[in-house]
């Protein structure tokens, strides 16, 4: 997959970015520097935003990952699966049916009836789960830039922010300590980046604490939501 792939951007990088940026406010607050302009300080630390960004990003996919099943866990599902239980009650019982015949006809995968699903939910489930990782590949094949491949990009950054924000926390704690440390002992003159510093640990507190949950939660919603939609659509046009 190219580095450069909306999904690797989106997803992996930018979260990277957000986290890593009080690496980047305190080493320019050690070495003194006198840029005052977020774009130009950005521009000017290219390289050190590549060598902290690429390595660290695999750390941030790996903690949003970990952190997926706990999430599913308190959800009762991933929304995927959700979506098509018949007890949810998300998608409509037409749509529904819409959808169990269009992965039968499609997928040759009969999804429990809702007396099946009451006798044994796990079964039911882990049938929903094949149907999904079939339609998923579908999707990838035939709508590979449409609207459930952005959904699932800003899921995917959502998720990997949540699962990295007491990384994102700590980092941002210990710019500002040391940037604070070296203005009261080292004569450091307080300026731009302490300053930073100060207001990411504010929005790394208030954002991923208050704001992030509701919005993983509402990202993966709406993942789900379209990627089952676009098959539909993409198994209509079929016919």
């Amino acid at each position: 997959m190219s580095i450069l792939d909306y999904y690797e951007t989106r997803a992996r990088f930018l979260p990277t970015l957000i986290i890593g940026m009080p690496v980047i406010f305190t080493l320019n607050f050690v070495l003194k520097s006198q840029i005052v302009n977020i774009i130009s300080l950005i521009g000017s630390n290219i390289i050190l935003l590549l060598v902290i960004v690429y390595p660290f990003s695999f750390l941030i996919r790996y903690c949003g990952r970990k952190i997926e099943y706990k999430l599913w866990s308190s959800w009762d599902g991933p929304p995927s699966t959700r979506f098509l239980r018949w007890s949810d009650s998300f998608f409509g019982d037409q749509y529904k049916k819409q959808l169990h015949e269009t992965i039968r006809k499609n997928l040759l995968i009969d999804l429990s009836t809702d007396q099946e699903e009451k006798a044994d939910p796990e079964i039911a489930d882990n049938k929903i789960n094949q149907a999904f990782m079939q339609a998923r590949s579908i999707i990838r094949l035939q709508d590979p830039q449409g609207l459930s491949y952005r959904h699932n990009a800003e899921y995917g950054f959502n998720r990997n922010l949540l699962g990295s924000r007491t990384i994102w926390l700590l980092l941002s704690m210990a710019g500002v300590s040391l940037c604070t440390i070296l203005w009261f002992c080292k004569g450091y003159e307080a300026n731009f980046y302490l300053l930073l510093n100060i207001v990411w640990l504010l929005f790394a507190i208030i954002y991923g604490w208050i704001f992030l949950p509701s919005s993983v939660r509402q990202s993966a919603d709406r993942y789900a939501e379209s990627a089952w939609s676009t098959f539909l659509e993409l198994s209509r046009d079929k016919q």
